[in-house]
This record gives structure tokens, C-alpha cells and sequence, in this order.
């Protein structure tokens, strides 16, 4: 219904003002150091509201990471029979890419920089992304109607995680700094299909998966 349309864009934005008000404090003086008190009174809003949405404060630096996992799981619940799963999560690695190098270059720079100085929040994007794995495989078991003693949902999950999280390395340097005149979305797709073609002839077929981009 409209209602709910209307209802849940009124969230979506106000989760995204306490975020950004929230970033702005601990680029500028360090995550330890703001309370949830001072974010609420920077976006506007009641202590309460700020918890209500966030309820652990590091989730306020990785409200987007934890929004790009909500689509990569629901898109992966809501394929159609004939598609691969590994098709599936290569678009939403892609589509993540593209959203990230849209993004202004100092909003990406201040959440690293905001990482980079805070463990505990380093310890919280690892363990959102382990439940994410974990939720994962338990779809891939659900769909392959998988025995609960069969691992090999938990391992392909393992795996289409790492596929995943090359779109978040490839917004960054570490792809552009190398010698190639490749895109980060072409290593992408080199990396997918690595994994549908097997890891068996690999280092010794390298240069033929660079050029072989089939997916």
C-alpha cells in the first residue's frame, strides 16, 4: 500500500540523517569519543530514536555495508529456478561496484578513514558478515534441499562471500594500483569465472581467464 511506501522511505531517511550526522562526528573527532547522546542531537532526533535504529553504535558506520547485504540475500531468495546462483551474485557484486564509485570520493575516504581508526568497528563488519554467510548457506540448503549434514551449502556460501566482498575491494585502490589496463569490473568477472571453470589448471591458466571474460 502507499501507506507503507511512504512509511518506510520516512525510516529509510531518517536512518540515513543519523548515520551521516554520526559520520561527521567521529571523522572529526574519533568513534570513541561521541556519544550516542551528542549523534542524536546532531541529527535532530531522541537518544531512543538513535537506538531504536541502531542498536549497537558501530552500526552506524556500516549502515550501508549492512543494506548492500540485505539486497545480495534477498535477490538470492527471490532468483528464479534456471539462474545459477553464481550469476546472481556476480550482478549484485557489479551493481554494488557501480553504486560505489558513484559515491563522492570523501564520503569513501571518511569511512575509511573512520575503519582504519576504530577496531571494534572492524570486529563488527566481521561478524555481520559471518551471519550474512551463515544466512546465506541457509538458503543455498533450503533451495538445494540440502541434508543438514550436507556442507556443501556452508562451503559455496564461503565462497560466493569472497566473490562478493571484490566489489568493496575494487571501489578502492588495491585493483587500480596494478599494471592492467582491466577494470575492477572485469577483474570481477575474471573472478567469477575462475570460480565457474575450477581452480584446477590455475596459476599455469591465468592469462587465459583474464582474457576469457564469459559471464
Amino acid at each position: 500500500m502507499p501507506t507503507t511506501g511512504l512509511r518506510e522511505q520516512k525510516k529509510r531517511a531518517a536512518r540515513r540523517a543519523i548515520a551521516d550526522a554520526a559520520m561527521a562526528l567521529f571523522d572529526a573527532r574519533g568513534f570513541q569519543a561521541v556519544t550516542v547522546a551528542e549523534i542524536a542531537k546532531a541529527a535532530g532526533v531522541s537518544t531512543k530514536t538513535v537506538f531504536n535504529y541502531f542498536p549497537v553504535k558501530e552500526d552506524l558506520v556500516l549502515v550501508g555495508r549492512r543494506r548492500h547485504e540485505d539486497v545480495l540475500l534477498r535477490s538470492i531468495a527471490d532468483r528464479q529456478g534456471n539462474e545459477g546462483v553464481l550469476h546472481t551474485v556476480l550482478e549484485c557484486t557489479l551493481t554494488v561496484l557501480r553504486e560505489l564509485e558513484t559515491m563522492p570520493r570523501e564520503q569513501r575516504e571518511r569511512f575509511r578513514r573512520v575503519l582504519a581508526a576504530s577496531p571494534s568497528i572492524g570486529e563488527r563488519l566481521r561478524i555481520r558478515t559471518w551471519e550474512t554467510e551463515r544466512e546465506l548457506a541457509a538458503l543455498l540448503a533450503e533451495q538445494s534441499n540440502a541434508d543438514p549434514c550436507d556442507p556443501r551449502p556452508t562451503f559455496v556460501a564461503s565462497i560466493l562471500m569472497l566473490l562478493w566482498h571484490l566489489a568493496f575491494w575494487g571501489s578502492g585502490t588495491c585493483i587500480k594500483r596494478q599494471s592492467t589496463e582491466l577494470s575492477a569490473d572485469a577483474w570481477i568477472r575474471v573472478a567469477a569465472n575462475m570460480l565457474a571453470e575450477g581452480l584446477l589448471e590455475y596459476p599455469t591458466g591465468a592469462e587465459n581467464s583474464v582474457r576469457d571474460l564469459k559471464l
